[in-house]
C-alpha cells in the first residue's frame, strides 16, 4: 500500500482565529440534566424483512435528538451490555440494573424508554413510553395509533414526539430549538434540506445495522458513508464507521467468501463512495506555526507582511479506516482477480484527485478586543 505523505508550506498575510459558542441554544434552563434513560430493545410486531431497518431508524432518532434538545444523559441498551458484560466479569463489581450511579465510568440510567412498533396494512401503530424503573410510574409517553408509513419515514412524526416527551420531562426548549427539531415540517418536504438529509443519514445508518448483522461489514461501510456524505455532523455515524472499521479489520470471511461476485460489486460501490466522500470532504486538519517567521514591510505601499507556516496532514482516524477497507479486501480469496486493488488503496480513498487540489485559506489578524486590525 502507498504511503501518504502530504505537506503544504504556504505563507499567508493575516493569521487570527475567532471562536463563537452558543451554549444552551436549544434549551431553557438546566434542560433536565439530572435525568438519566436507558434506550431499551424495540418490542415490534408485524415488521417484515423490507421494514427491517425501521426499528433501529426510530430508536436510533428518538435517542439522538433526546441528546441534542436537552441535557438528559441518555444511554442505549447496547452499549451498557457491552459494559456490564464486561463488569460482571468482575467479582468485585456490584451491579444494580435498577440503582442510579456510576458502572465502570458509565452512568447507570434510573429511567427506561421503550419503544413498541406494530405493522399494519397502511400505517404503523406507534407507543414510547419513559418509565422509573423503581416504580414502574410513566412519566412520559407518546402514543399515535395509525402513523402513515411517508410520516414515519420521513422522520416527521419522531420529531413530534420528542418535543412532546421533551415537554412533559419539563425540558423547555427555545424558538431556536424548536425551530431546529421540527424542521421536518412535512412527508413533502423538501429532501434538499438540511433537516431531511439528516433524516436520511439516520435511515442510512439503520440500513448499515442490518447489513452488518447480515454479515456484510463491507456494504454497512459504503452504507455508512452515504450517510456521512449526507450529514457529517451526526455522531453516531462517526461511532458506527469506526466500529464497523474494526470488524473489517478482523472480518472472518466465513460465508462471504461464497459469494465473490457480490462481495466483488460491495467492494466496488464502496469504493466510490467513500472516495466521493473525501473529495469533498478532505480528511485534512491544518496546523500553524504561532510565531511569524519575519517581518515585512513594503514603505513604497504602506504595507507590512506577517508570514508563518501553515502545515496539511491526513487524520489518523480516517486513514485507520480506509487501511482496515483496504485489508479487509485484501483478505479475499479471490480479489487479486477482481481489476479493482488500485481503487481501494488508502491514497486513492482518501485523495481521489491526487495532487490536483488547491485550498484556499483566509486568516484574520485581530487585536487583543478580538477586533480585525
Amino acid at each position: 500500500m502507498k504511503t501518504i505523505k502530504k505537506l503544504l508550506c504556504l505563507t499567508v498575510l493575516f493569521m487570527g482565529t475567532v471562536f463563537a459558542f452558543s451554549q444552551n441554544a436549544f434549551y431553557i434552563g438546566d434542560g433536565g440534566k439530572d435525568l438519566s434513560i436507558e434506550v431499551g430493545n424495540p418490542t415490534l410486531t408485524n415488521i417484515g424483512d423490507d421494514a427491517a431497518w425501521i426499528p433501529s431508524f426510530v430508536v436510533n432518532s428518538l435517542s439522538d435528538d433526546i441528546k441534542k434538545y436537552s441535557a438528559i444523559t441518555v444511554i442505549e441498551r447496547r452499549n451498557l451490555s457491552q459494559v456490564t458484560a464486561a463488569n460482571v466479569a468482575d467479582s468485585s463489581v456490584l451491579y444494580d440494573q435498577n440503582s442510579t450511579g456510576e458502572l465502570g465510568g458509565f452512568t447507570v440510567a434510573k429511567n427506561i424508554l421503550v419503544v413498541e412498533i406494530t405493522g399494519k396494512p397502511s400505517s404503523y401503530m406507534l407507543s414510547f413510553s419513559i418509565t422509573d424503573k423503581s416504580t414502574a410510574a410513566k412519566i412520559a409517553s407518546y402514543n399515535n395509533p395509525n402513523c402513515p408509513y411517508a410520516d414515519l419515514e420521513s422522520g416527521l412524526v419522531l420529531k413530534k414526539a420528542v418535543a412532546d416527551l421533551l415537554e412533559q420531562l419539563k425540558v423547555s426548549l427555545t424558538a431556536e430549538g424548536k425551530n431546529s427539531l421540527l424542521a421536518v415540517e412535512s412527508s413533502n418536504a423538501s429532501s434538499s434540506s438540511v433537516a431531511n438529509l439528516s433524516i436520511e443519514a439516520q435511515k442510512s445508518v439503520a440500513k448499515a445495522e442490518q447489513a452488518r448483522k447480515k454479515g456484510s461489514a463491507v456494504e454497512a461501510m459504503s452504507l455508512l458513508f452515504e450517510a456521512r456524505s449526507k450529514d457529517n455532523t451526526l455522531a453516531r455515524v462517526t461511532d458506527e464507521i469506526k466500529s464497523t472499521s474494526n470488524v473489517l479489520s478482523s472480518e472472518d470471511i466465513g460465508d462471504r467468501a461464497r459469494n465473490q461476485i457480490k462481495l466483488r460489486k460491495d467492494f466496488i460501490n464502496l469504493a466510490k463512495t467513500v472516495s466521493d466522500y473525501y473529495r469533498q470532504n478532505p480528511p485534512l486538519e491544518f496546523y500553524y506555526q504561532e510565531a511569524f517567521a519575519h517581518m515585512q514591510v513594503n514603505y513604497d505601499k504602506n504595507q507590512i507582511y506577517l508570514p508563518f507556516f501553515v502545515g496539511i496532514y491526513c487524520l489518523a482516524d480516517d486513514k485507520k479506516i480506509v487501511d482496515d477497507i483496504y485489508e479487509n479486501f485484501e483478505k479475499q480469496p479471490d480479489s487479486r482477480n477482481w481489476g479493482i486493488r488500485n481503487s481501494l488503496e488508502a491514497d486513492q480513498l482518501l485523495f481521489p484527485d491526487g495532487n490536483n487540489t488547491r485550498y484556499l485559506l483566509t486568516f484574520e489578524l485581530l487585536d487583543s478586543s478580538k477586533k480585525i486590525i
